[in-house]
């Protein structure tokens, strides 16, 4: 029963290869170049999936792809998927998780790789992030693959040897906080986001050149309210508090003016060419929370706690008792 299942899936597998490579070519690439990978295609010892601890949907999972150094978010330049949405190249889920395919050729994405670089130098990129059910815990993961022509799949994601398995990142590290005109300065310590990447090893699929920089993101409350829960900047109305160097300190600066705040940053990879963990530039998902910081013309006091003198020890001898 297993045998005629696996046989069957693989059917599809073949199937899924066959319509990609036959899927019309548009006028920028002239030539079918398909990426990605089948379902059920078995990579070094593991099918190729994308797992999530999250709800791990096409719903939920957002992906954006370019190819290595000239992609751009605008839509309409830069070399990669431009205006096709998420649910056009993810497929599933199956029961190891969801996969992803599509064609340069075949769709309506931004441009060619072939426009910009040469065949042994081009490199795919891809981001994925995902949220739970409830939207309060994210998850990251990006992955380079370098061009092989001779395969059916030439961007072929099984080359990484491994599912792709998106990761939660710590919450923001504060590493210092200065007070100015009632204001509070924060200083955001470096991200580490190298265990979120995945690569086949080739020349600029590392951490370094894919993950250049982070975003910080600031959300302010009102003093002893609840602390944010949703993890999209867009729909959490987080705010863009700044963009920094992977490996040196980033300093945000709040907003409260007149009014008693709590303020809270996350961080957020912000990837080769622009592109930030999410959809679009301006709706990426966050890091958890850091700790709180108040800002506005007061603090909150500290606890007023009343010291009781000691009782002044009793004068003259003492007797025993009879």
């Amino acid at each position: 029963m297993r045998t005629n299942w696996l046989k069957g899936l693989s059917i599809v597998a073949l199937a899924a290869v066959a319509l990609l490579v036959a899927a019309p070519a548009s006028a920028t690439c002239g030539t079918s170049i398909v990426f990605g990978h089948p379902p059920y295609l078995s990579c070094g010892g593991n099918y190729c999936y994308i797992t999530s601890p999250g709800a791990a949907s096409v719903a939920s999972m957002e992906v954006t792809f370019w190819n290595f150094g000239s992609g751009s978010t605008a839509v309409g330049t830069g070399d990669d998927n431009g205006p096709v949405p998420d649910d056009a190249i993810l497929r599933g889920p199956y029961p190891g998780g969801l996969t992803i395919s599509g064609d340069w050729a075949g769709a309506a994405f931004d441009n060619c790789p072939d426009r910009v670089t040469t065949v042994p130098n081009q490199r795919q990129v891809f981001q994925f992030s995902d949220v739970n059910a409830a939207g309060t815990q994210s998850f990251f993961a990006i992955a380079c693959v370098q061009r092989t022509p001779a395969l059916g799949f030439q961007f072929n994601l099984s080359g990484l040897g491994q599912n792709i398995v998106l990761k939660p990142v710590p919450k923001a590290s504060i590493v210092n906080t200065v007070r100015a005109a009632g204001e509070a300065q924060i200083t955001v310590g470096s991200p580490d986001f190298s265990p979120l990447v995945y690569s086949d090893g080739s020349s600029n699929c590392n951490a370094a050149a894919l993950i250049p920089q982070y975003d910080v993101w600031i959300k302010s409350v009102n003093r002893n309210a609840p602390a944010p829960t949703d993890r999209d900047t867009a729909t959490g109305t987080w705010a863009l508090g700044g963009t920094c160097a992977i490996g040196g300190p980033c300093t945000v600066t709040t907003a409260c003016g007149t009014t008693n705040c709590d303020a809270y940053v996350a961080v957020s990879p912000k990837y080769n060419s622009g592109f930030g963990a999410g959809d679009l530039n301006t709706s990426a998902r966050t890091s958890p929370n850091s700790t709180l910081v108040q800002a506005g013309p007061t603090l909150a006091e500290p606890p007023d706690f009343k010291i009781i003198p000691k009782k002044p020890a009793p004068k003259g001898d003492l007797k025993p008792r009879q």
